[in-house]
């Protein structure tokens, strides 16, 4: 076989994560890239829930158009995190909702009440939280 099973390499920057082939088609045309008849899987582990974003997928040889876009199914930032329950109202609702998923988070040992972006649960988030939805209540999102 004449292509190289070398990594591919992964990096974030502004929400967006990508994925790249180790060497570009100029650097070595058998570097390992997509191709024909061959599967790979990409993953990463996301603190928001999935809506549609696009994504684009650059073609390893030169061409024209040198890249195809299309929608997936991706995490996507609630546009007013303060309507935690998705509602599309700011109300007590929201911190009823919110103060549930964080019971069973402390309960559970799981993170989805992370508000703070911290990696854990804890009073602190309740804090960030209350404050978002004062700020919204006050101002809209």
């Amino acid at each position: 076989e004449p292509y190289a099973n070398t990594d591919w390499t992964v990096s974030t920057s502004g929400g967006a994560v990508t994925w790249s082939s180790p060497q570009t088609f100029a650097q070595n045309p058998n570097s390992n890239a997509l191709r024909w008849g061959t599967m790979y899987n990409f993953w990463f582990v996301a603190d928001a829930g999935p809506g549609t974003a696009q994504a684009t997928l650059g073609l390893f040889k030169p061409h024209t158009p040198s890249s195809v876009a299309f929608d997936v199914s991706a995490p996507v930032i609630p546009e007013c995190p303060a309507d935690f329950n998705q509602d599309g109202l700011v109300s007590t609702s929201d911190i009823s909702s919110f103060l549930s998923v964080w019971f069973a988070d402390v309960a559970n040992g799981t993170t989805d009440a992370d508000f703070d972006g911290s990696g854990a649960t804890s009073t602190a988030d309740i804090s960030a939280f209350l404050s978002a939805w004062f700020a919204a209540v006050g101002g809209g999102c």
